[in-house]
């Protein structure tokens, strides 16, 4: 059993950027555990059009691209759900009627580490990796107040009487 409801908090506490939108975007991921079927059935689910306006809600919420999110959101998962048990990744895997093989692919192809090196790393590590991944929202670069101006005094000497 994956912790969706932390791993879900966790996830918004790290991106705290996020509109309702982008939340929105994250808890389906999360309550899917990752496994997001078609992209066009993902964005009905989420009341878009399709998954083009899925993509422009996701890069403009600084989100990477719903295969890879996706991805760190099972990663995440399975590092916390190992962190709770003793159950290996295969073991938890095979118990849901997927390929292990996949998932120990689908931890190289995210985070690039084998995932006994994951695993060790906990998921601290890996909900950092995810954050990081992530950019500045588009509608917080535009949106940015200019720095503010320098302001310089003159020392005025009392004039030489």
């Amino acid at each position: 059993m994956t912790p969706i409801e932390p791993l879900g908090t966790m996830l918004h506490c790290a991106l705290p950027w996020l509109t309702t939108r982008g939340r929105l975007v994250i808890d389906r991921l999360v309550t899917c555990q990752g496994h997001v079927g078609s992209a066009a059935a993902f964005a009905a689910a989420l009341g878009l059009r399709d998954r083009h306006q899925l993509e422009r809600l996701m890069l403009r919420e600084g989100l990477p691209r719903l295969e890879r999110l996706a991805g760190w959101i099972r990663v995440l998962g399975w590092v916390l759900a190992a962190e709770l048990s003793d159950q290996s990744l295969s073991e938890r895997e095979l118990r849901t009627g997927r390929d292990p093989a996949v998932a120990y692919r689908t931890v190289k192809r995210v985070t690039g580490l084998p995932w006994g090196t994951v695993r060790r790393l906990g998921g601290a590590w890996v909900l950092l990796q995810l954050r990081d991944t992530c950019r500045t929202p588009v509608r917080l670069v535009e949106s940015a107040d200019p720095p503010p101006a320098k302001v310089f005094t003159e020392e005025r000497q009392a004039p030489a009487s």
